[in-house]
């Protein structure tokens, strides 16, 4: 039981690279596409207690889940879950705070800092309905900077307030309403 999704055309990816190594490109984006869908889905891959995991396979591979916000690491923050009211439903923000270099081993800090690095992975990690839609901003309350490389905030919305959030058909991008905005501008402080 189950869905397959069957990608074709993938030759399509490759066009303006007959100058480089096609299948080490070709792995490239695979592997990209692998991490990608381990974190939008990590909480069904490695769910809560009395939530169902889902199994994802992907090139004949079963996926992995890596949550970004580093549960197993002993020396990470985690600091007070706060829960904003909007319309009588509950949006649960919880902040966290990544450990200093010093404090884990260097695979594991370069594991957990990403594409781009700690820098651009810092801020809001939005979920709706335990997946994830948008990662890694500030919804330009604050700037990325130094200061904060190491603070990400999980933010849980309900799909009931959808129409707030202005969430886009595809479930890629999201805009918090105002009252929520300064409610989170108060929590990052």
């Amino acid at each position: 039981s189950g869905t397959v999704v069957i990608w074709r055309g993938m030759d399509a990816m490759l066009a303006g690279t007959e100058h480089i190594d096609s299948e080490r490109k070709f792995s490239e984006l695979m592997n990209h596409a692998r991490e990608h869908l381990e974190t939008v889905f990590h909480r069904f891959l490695s769910p809560n207690t009395g939530q169902k995991a889902l199994r994802i396979d992907f090139n004949n591979s079963q996926l992995g889940a890596f949550n970004p916000f580093g549960p197993n690491i002993p020396a990470r923050q985690e600091l007070p879950l706060e829960r904003v009211s909007v319309n009588g439903q509950s949006i649960e923000v919880q902040p966290y705070i990544l450990p200093h270099q010093n404090k884990v081993s260097r695979s594991e800090y370069e594991k957990f800092a990403g594409d781009g690095g700690y820098l651009q992975n810092q801020g809001f990690y939005v979920y709706r309905n335990r997946r994830l839609i948008v990662k890694a901003t500030w919804f330009r309350l604050i700037k990325k900077e130094e200061l904060n490389k190491l603070v990400r905030v999980r933010i849980d919305i309900p799909n009931s307030l959808d129409h707030i959030w202005a969430i886009n058909a595809d479930k890629s991008q999201v805009t918090p309403p105002e009252i929520v905005r300064k409610q989170l501008k108060n929590i990052i402080q």
